[in-house]
C-alpha cells in the first residue's frame, strides 16, 4: 500500500469515527432532555466544563436514576434544579440540548449504557510537570464536591501563588471552555487531563483570564497555556484552588504526590501515576 493510499484510508476512518462520536453525543443529548422532563420543564440550561446545570419548573419530573444510567458520574439536586456531571462533554451537551429545545427534530433512540473504555497508556513520570507554582493539595481540600469526592477522576490540586499555567504534558488541547477558566488536554501518553482554574470561576465569564492556546492546538510540556489574574479571581470567585484531574485513569492507576509540598510551574517529578 502506498503512503498516499494509507493516508486516504486513515482520513476516511477518522471522519467515520468523528461522525459516530457526534451521533452518540446527539443521542445522549436527546435522552438527557427527556430525562429532565422535556423542553417544557426546562427554565434554563448552562454548563461548567464538567457538569450540566439545569433549572427546571418541576423537580419531580426529573429522572435522576435514568440520568445516571445515561452516563452521568453524579447527579445533584440544587434549589432550582439539578447538576449532572458528564465531564468535559458537558458544554457540548448543553449546546446540543439548546438546539433540540429550539426545534430540531431528532429521532428518539434507546438509552445507552455507561461504558468504561480500556485505554493502554505508556506511563513515564518524566512526561508530567507541575502546571502551576504553589502548594500541592489533596482533592479532599477542594471546596467543591465534584472534585473533592473524585466524581470525575483522581488527581490533585494546587493553591497557586502565580497565575501562569503551563501544560503538564506533551499533548493536544481538547477543550477550552468559553469562559477560559478550564482547559482539557489529551496527553501523548493517552491520559485526559482537566485543569479547572479556581472554584466558581465560571461566574467571572472570562474576566481575569488570558488564553494562550486554542482547541486542537498541539502543546509541549511546560508551555504556557493560560495567564490568570489572581487578584481578580480572589476577589470574585470562591477560591483560587485549582484541581488537576485525570478523567480516564484505569482502576489500577492512582495519582501519587506529596500534599503540602511547594512546587514551581514546569517542575518535574511532582507527581506520578
Amino acid at each position: 500500500m502506498t503512503k498516499e493510499k494509507f493516508q486516504e484510508l486513515n482520513k476516511k476512518h477518522s471522519n467515520h469515527e468523528n461522525k459516530n462520536n457526534s451521533k452518540k453525543l446527539l443521542d445522549l443529548a436527546v435522552n438527557i432532555l427527556d430525562a429532565v422532563g422535556g423542553k417544557e420543564n426546562i427554565k434554563k440550561i448552562d454548563a461548567c466544563i464538567t457538569r450540566l446545570r439545569v433549572d427546571v419548573n418541576n423537580i419531580n419530573k426529573v429522572d435522576s436514576k435514568r440520568i445516571m444510567i445515561l452516563g452521568a458520574q453524579g447527579v445533584f439536586k440544587v434549589q432550582s434544579g439539578i447538576q449532572a456531571v458528564f465531564g468535559i462533554e458537558s458544554d457540548q451537551l448543553k449546546d446540543l440540548i439548546k438546539d433540540l429545545i429550539g426545534g430540531n427534530a431528532i429521532k428518539r433512540i434507546k438509552t445507552p449504557h455507561k461504558n468504561q473504555s480500556n485505554i493502554t497508556k505508556s506511563i513515564d513520570k518524566n512526561l508530567f510537570v507541575s502546571p502551576l507554582s504553589g502548594k500541592l493539595l489533596d482533592l479532599k481540600d477542594v471546596p467543591d464536591e465534584i472534585f473533592s469526592q473524585k466524581i470525575i477522576g483522581d488527581g490533585f490540586a494546587i493553591e497557586p501563588v502565580s497565575g501562569e499555567l503551563v501544560s503538564p504534558v506533551n499533548g493536544k488541547i481538547m477543550t477550552v471552555f468559553p469562559t477560559k477558566h478550564a482547559i482539557s488536554i489529551m496527553a501523548d501518553s493517552g491520559h485526559e487531563i482537566l485543569i479547572h482554574f479556581g472554584i466558581d470561576t465560571v461566574k467571572l465569564k472570562g474576566e481575569g483570564f488570558e488564553l494562550l492556546v486554542k482547541s486542537g492546538e498541539t502543546v509541549q510540556v511546560g508551555q504556557p497555556i493560560l495567564r490568570a489574574n489572581l487578584e481578580i479571581i480572589k476577589s470574585k470567585a470562591s477560591s483560587i484552588i485549582t484541581p488537576i484531574i485525570f478523567t480516564n485513569l484505569s482502576k489500577e492507576e492512582t495519582v501519587t504526590f506529596e500534599a503540602g509540598a511547594e512546587v514551581k510551574a514546569g517542575q518535574e517529578e511532582v507527581f506520578i501515576i
